[in-house]
């Protein structure tokens, strides 16, 4: 048997055997006097076009390095360069919905905490609560219409119960809601309007109905809240994928959002700042950014390198700015402001701010996801198709091309019977 030393290996597979980059197909494969001239069909070389050719007088002009530059086979693009996964597109409308869906289902829940275990000092929470909550939850369901772009397909949704899919649980848990959101909110108008009104309509509304539909809307609410999170983190995004941190911050965040909003409205509508009411908002607010913050640590710690696009990315700003509103609206609630005018401000600015930071946290972790998903090698580290690994699938290449070049070396095999064919077939 010949020596695998003494295999003549074709020039085309030596150019490819040592290529660091055999992936790249340069453009200068034929010589001639140009490196991008060109032959037409008549054999006559053709000059190459005006643009490229001054490009490259200029480089050689600039030098031997600027003329490198122009035929740099590194900076032509590969398949490497391609990201497996395609970017998420939603846009505003699913952020504005997260954000809206939120402060529902927080305030929701502390309304309905507040009426059956508060008792008359937190009557007005109740009642803004209720109202807060049918209000944030009117425009959740055109925002999912509008980025769906059909009506139907919102109600194809429905037409199946799907429970292992995260998005059609929450079509259902959504429209759930809604009746006991607005139920609530027509409670609590009932229960402040005069005597004859209230009697006409606590007729329609009887304390059976009203105690089933609280029994049913406070776990609606807990899902509605936290069912986004999961959403996320069932797909295949970079910045999501199987991060078990997202459901518990989004539910933290919806609670400090509600506990916000429903504070907000108490101001608005004068309610006493140093009330029981105030003081007990206060302090939920501060335990949910308390809550948030740790979820939000332990979510970018356990993205790793996958949460530079909100960390480092183009929405990085939308990350920094919400902590910076948390932090704030914590300083600005504890402030020891003796002026009552001046501590009802300090107040609503906490409140507006906490809500800024809920928006600001919510609209970069949605669009981050479009830029995580953009980045490729960040899509193979999520798939699975590590970088390091492809190096490492490179290395057999030179005992293959020796083994086709020996291989192709090697005579014809001899046919049986003679010239004409085999003389007897096998069998």
């Amino acid at each position: 048997m010949a020596n695998d030393d003494s295999v003549q290996i074709p020039e085309w597979m030596r150019e490819i055997q040592h290529r660091p980059d055999p992936n790249r197909v340069g453009s200068t494969q034929i010589p001639s006097a140009h490196p991008l001239e060109r032959q037409s069909s008549s054999g006559r070389t053709l000059p190459a076009p005006p643009a490229v050719a001054t490009s490259q007088a200029g480089a050689a002009r600039a030098g031997g390095a600027a003329a490198d530059l122009v035929h740099d086979r590194s900076a032509e693009p590969s398949y490497y360069d391609v990201s497996l996964l395609k970017p998420p597109v939603w846009k505003w409308e699913i952020a504005s919905y997260f954000f809206l869906g939120g402060i529902s289902g927080g305030a929701y829940m502390l309304s309905r905490i507040a009426k059956h275990f508060g008792g008359a000092a937190y009557r007005d929470l109740a009642r803004a609560g209720a109202y807060v909550a049918a209000g944030t939850l009117l425009p959740c369901p055109p925002l999912l219409i509008h980025d769906l772009g059909d009506p139907k397909r919102f109600h194809h949704m429905l037409r199946v119960w799907k429970p292992s899919s995260p998005m059609n649980v929450g079509t259902w848990t959504l429209t759930a809601y809604s009746g006991p959101a607005m139920l609530a909110a027509v409670d609590e108008w009932a229960r402040s309007r005069p005597g004859r009104e209230r009697s006409a309509v606590s007729n329609l509304l009887r304390p059976f109905v009203v105690a089933v539909s609280d029994a049913a809307g406070g776990p609606l609410s807990l899902m509605l809240i936290g069912y986004t999170g999961v959403l996320l983190s069932a797909t295949s995004n970079p910045l999501w994928s199987k991060n078990p941190w997202l459901g518990p911050m989004f539910t933290a965040s919806a609670v400090s959002s509600g506990a916000a909003a429903v504070q907000l409205a108490l101001h608005l509508g004068g309610c006493d700042p140093d009330g029981a009411s105030i003081r007990a908002l206060d302090n939920v607010d501060t335990v949910a950014h308390a809550a948030e913050t740790a979820c939000m640590a332990g979510f970018i710690r356990h993205a790793g390198e996958k949460a530079r696009p909100i960390t480092h990315g183009r929405f990085a700003r939308h990350y920094w700015v919400g902590g910076a509103a948390m932090a704030a609206s914590e300083v600005l609630k504890r402030l020891p402001i003796k002026n009552r005018k001046a501590r009802r401000l300090a107040h609503v600015a906490s409140a507006a701010l906490s809500l800024a930071a809920g928006f600001h946290a919510r609209w970069s972790l949605v669009h981050g996801g479009r830029e995580a998903a953009r980045d490729p090698r960040l899509a193979r580290a999520v798939t699975g198709t590590r970088a390091k690994a492809l190096p490492a699938a490179a290395k057999p290449a030179g005992a293959v091309i020796k083994t086709v070049a020996t291989r192709a070396a090697q005579p014809p095999p001899r046919p049986l019977g003679g010239p004409h064919g085999p003389s007897i077939l096998p069998g």
